[in-house]
C-alpha cells in the first residue's frame, strides 16, 4: 500500500525518509518566481517525493500541475531544483499530501552530488552500471575463486552477476577476499567484501556485496578509484543528454 493508500506498484523504491529538519523543501510555480510555498518532505525516491502542504497552497497545484521543488540542506546550505508533476492529492489532518514525480528523474540523478544520494535513494550512495569487461573483480573464498565482471558498483559495495554453482558459494553473511581492476588501470586493488544479498535473474543470480572498509588498508585509495570512476560516468552522461 502506498504513502497515499493506493495500491500501485512504485518504479523506484523509496528511501524510507528518515532525516527529519536535515532536508527543507519550497514549491515554485517558476523558476524565477518571487513567491516560495513551504512544504514539508515526507518521502523520496529518484522517480518523485511526497509534501505536505497547507491546504491553501495545495489548492494552487491540482493534479497534472508542473512546479518545482527546490530541496535544501538545513546544515550545509546547497540546494537542488527540479521540476515535477503533481500526480496524487489526499488530504491530512494537518494539510494536503501532494505526491509528485520528477518530470527528469534521469537528469536529476546524473546531476545530484554525492552527499545528496542518501536522501533520495534507500543504498545511500550511487550505483553505476558497469559494462562487460570495464571493471572486473576476483573473489577468493570458501577454498575457491571467482574472476568475472562487475554488474554494478559503487562507493560503498558492488553487484555481480555469478551461475548457480557459484552462487552456492557466495552466501549472505560471508566475509571474501577481493581484487578490483579497472580497465585501462594500474594494479588491482584488494579489499576484503561481505555478501549482502543474493537475487534471482534469468539463469543467473545478482550478488550484492560491501565493502568492509574496518577490514581492508586499502579501503581510502579504493573509495578514491570508485568515487572518480563514477564522476567519470556522471559527466559522461551529462555530455550525451547535453548533445
Amino acid at each position: 500500500m502506498g504513502l497515499f493508500g493506493f495500491g500501485n506498484r512504485r518504479r523506484h523504491y523509496r528511501s524510507g525518509f528518515s532525516f527529519p529538519g536535515e532536508l527543507q523543501a519550497v514549491l515554485i510555480p517558476e523558476v524565477d518566481a518571487a513567491q516560495e510555498d513551504p512544504a514539508e518532505v515526507l518521502d523520496t525516491s529518484f522517480g518523485g517525493c511526497a509534501l505536505l502542504v497547507s491546504a491553501q497552497v495545495a489548492a494552487r497545484f491540482p493534479d497534472g500541475a508542473h512546479t518545482h521543488v527546490r530541496f535544501t540542506r538545513s546544515r550545509e546550505g546547497d540546494s537542488q531544483l527540479m521540476a515535477v508533476e503533481v500526480v496524487r492529492r489526499a488530504p491530512n489532518p494537518e494539510g494536503v499530501l501532494l505526491g509528485t514525480r520528477f518530470i527528469q528523474p534521469e537528469t536529476f540523478a546524473t546531476r545530484l552530488a554525492t552527499p545528496w544520494w542518501r536522501y533520495f535513494n534507500r543504498r545511500g550512495t550511487l550505483r553505476i552500471p558497469c559494462a562487460q569487461g570495464q571493471v572486473t573483480v576476483r573473489l577468493v573464498g570458501g577454498g575457491s575463486s571467482l574472476e568475472t565482471s562487475l554488474a554494478n558498483l559503487a562507493v560503498d559495495g558492488f553487484g555481480v552477476g555469478v551461475s548457480q554453482s557459484d552462487r552456492a558459494r557466495l552466501l549472505p553473511g560471508a566475509e571474501v577476499r577481493a581484487a578490483l581492476s579497472f580497465q585501462g588501470g594500474s594494479k588491482p586493488l584488494r579489499f576484503i567484501s561481505r555478501v549482502v544479498h543474493v537475487s534471482p535473474q534469468a539463469r543467473r543470480f545478482l550478488v550484492g556485496c560491501a565493502f568492509e572498509g574496518e577490514k581492508t588498508p586499502e579501503f581510502p585509495a579504493l573509495q578514491d578509484r570508485v568515487s572518480r570512476w563514477i564522476g567519470a560516468w556522471q559527466r559522461a552522461q551529462i555530455a550525451r543528454k547535453d548533445e
